[in-house]
């Protein structure tokens, strides 16, 4: 077999092989750097986006606390009310009961009805 040499400094191939080379690992710098930059970028919207919607969940559960709470309380208010206006009625037929049974056992009593005023609102 015959030897064939090559002379590198006549020939483009070692050049173009240490360009390609350099080139190639460039390349890929930039591009990792390129993607690890968009990696962080993409993790601190991420992580913006989860406070905010932490903030806004927590938002929104005070809220809804609050309005659980005003509910509450017209509820509570409205059974007050309610009991309130059935004890007066119980008071006002129980009265006018205890009136009327004094007017069957002295006719000769002149005992006024009693009225209790409605509830104000």
């Amino acid at each position: 077999m015959a030897d064939t040499k090559l002379d590198p400094d006549r020939t483009w191939l070692k050049s173009t092989t240490l360009w390609s080379a350099l080139i190639i690992t460039v390349t890929g710098t930039l591009l990792y750097a390129r993607m690890d930059n968009a990696i962080s970028t993409i993790q601190r919207t991420i992580e913006h986006d989860a406070v905010l919607h932490e903030k806004d969940r927590t938002e929104i559960v005070d809220s809804i606390r609050e309005v659980r709470d005003e509910l509450r309380k017209l509820v509570s208010e409205n059974v007050s009310q309610r009991q309130s206006t059935a004890w007066l009625e119980l008071f006002q037929i129980t009265v006018q009961a205890w009136v009327d049974k004094m007017r069957s056992d002295n006719p000769n009593l002149k005992v006024p009805d009693l009225k209790v005023p409605a509830l104000p609102r």
